[in-house]
């Protein structure tokens, strides 16, 4: 089961409890260390607390979404930025509106973000450039980038489908000061090529790989690898993995797998949250294991940024046009501005139906319990084949069955030493 506290996530299996606190840190604990409620004995509390587990900065910087572009070179079936599926089947669906950010409007959003922090005592900030595919706009990028060092900038992160990527670009990009980049992959080659197309059709799968090999030559960025999971590839897991596994630095690359979800836009995953599904996950992760690589492990328990407090007062979500968003997946789209940057975010009791959470019920693969206890039983195998290798005890597979029942009530995570 998972049990939840602020920001502490609790994962039970077989054998043992993670803990993981913030996403980062990760302690095992003996079973006996939960009451009868799920919850922490406070003996144990007490102790990890005395070891620094629960620490964190006094206080979170800004987070900070900006979209420098809205419109997309691709034409992906499932995005939550599509206003319908093509009417044709083409890869061309209707978008949110087109816009760039550029010149006095980049520096009206960092205005925006002082205030914020200003007023809600957040002493620097954190920015994820997004899109639509942001490097449809690179200078727009860059100067987003250096224009934030005036709200004490401390991390950058960039979401982009890679297809415009190029060594020198990736190299700007970290001087003005990103730090890493995230790519998506819809499974293997084959697969990939029919999902993640572009608008002309075309595929993709080769021209992402050739464009980070050279953004990886020519720059120290850190890289997430998300793979996308559907009915339509989640067979091709583990030959897409041992493909990535030539092609990232497993030192400065992590990796995650996320099924595609029905955001009300005409794509339906026919996955199901089954011990199936996760036995693919399980495999696929321990061959990134055996390889080197760091996994991301779901942080259900922690409150977003963005959309954990309605009003903006500790993240924002910024389009291109200056408006307000409480989420990524209603970014641009009609009706779900919240505010401006200009005259900030609305009064709570005005903007309440519009604040999307990120704990929203999933409309197709299965309800948000379902989807917790799924992420249970991978994520506690996947625990302890990772602490199995750090141990140098062999790395046995570890069965969907065996590291918890994906039947069993929401349960407690395994915390984890962080590696």
């Amino acid at each position: 089961m998972t049990s939840t506290a602020g920001d502490l996530r609790l994962v039970e299996g077989a054998d043992a409890i993670w803990a993981i606190a913030r996403g980062e840190k990760r302690a095992r604990l003996p079973k006996t260390a939960l009451d009868a409620a799920g919850t922490l004995l406070p003996a144990v509390s007490a102790r990890l607390e005395g070891a620094g587990f629960f620490r964190a900065a006094e206080t979170k910087p800004y987070a900070v979404t900006v979209l420098p572009a809205t419109a997309c070179n691709l034409g992906c079936g499932y995005c939550y930025q599509n206003l319908e599926q093509a009417q044709d089947g083409s890869p061309r669906p209707p978008r949110i509106p087109s816009f760039n950010l550029r010149g006095k409007q980049i520096e009206r959003v960092v205005d925006f973000v002082g205030r914020q922090m200003a007023e809600h005592g957040h002493q620097s900030s954190t920015l994820l450039i997004f899109g639509g595919e942001p490097l449809l706009n690179p200078n727009g990028c860059v100067d987003l980038l250096t224009a934030f060092r005036r709200v004490n900038l401390v991390h950058a992160d960039m979401v982009t489908n890679g297809t415009l990527l190029t060594g020198p670009l990736a190299a700007r990009l970290e001087e003005a000061g990103l730090r890493s980049l995230q790519i998506t992959y819809d499974g293997g080659q084959e697969a990939h090529d029919t999902i993640r197309v572009a608008r002309t059709g075309a595929g993709t799968f080769d021209t992402i790989n050739a464009n980070v090999r050279e953004a990886i030559a020519a720059t120290d960025l850190h890289w997430s690898v998300r793979v996308n999971v559907s009915h339509k590839n989640a067979h091709t897991l583990v030959p897409l993995v041992e493909e990535l596994a030539t092609i990232y630095p497993p030192d400065r690359t992590d990796v995650y797998f996320s099924p595609v979800h029905d955001y009300g836009v005409g794509f339906s995953n026919e996955l199901e949250y089954s011990e199936e599904l996760a036995a693919r996950f399980i495999e696929a992760g321990q061959v990134l294991l055996r390889t080197g690589f760091s996994l991301k492990y779901q942080a259900m328990g922690e409150d977003c940024a963005y959309c954990g407090v309605v009003g903006g007062k500790t993240g924002a979500v910024i389009n291109a046009d200056g408006r307000l968003y409480s989420c990524w997946t209603t970014t641009g789209q009609d009706g779900w501005q919240v505010g401006n940057i200009h005259s900030g975010f609305k009064p709570d009791t005005d903007i309440a139906d519009r604040w999307v959470s990120c704990e929203s019920d999933i409309k197709s693969e299965g309800s948000l319990e379902q989807r917790r206890r799924f992420h249970d039983v991978v994520d506690y195998a996947l625990l302890e084949a990772e602490r199995a290798r750090r141990l140098g005890t062999g790395s046995a597979p570890v069965s969907a069955s065996a590291s918890a029942s994906a039947s069993a009530p929401a349960g407690a995570r395994e915390l984890v030493a962080a590696p």
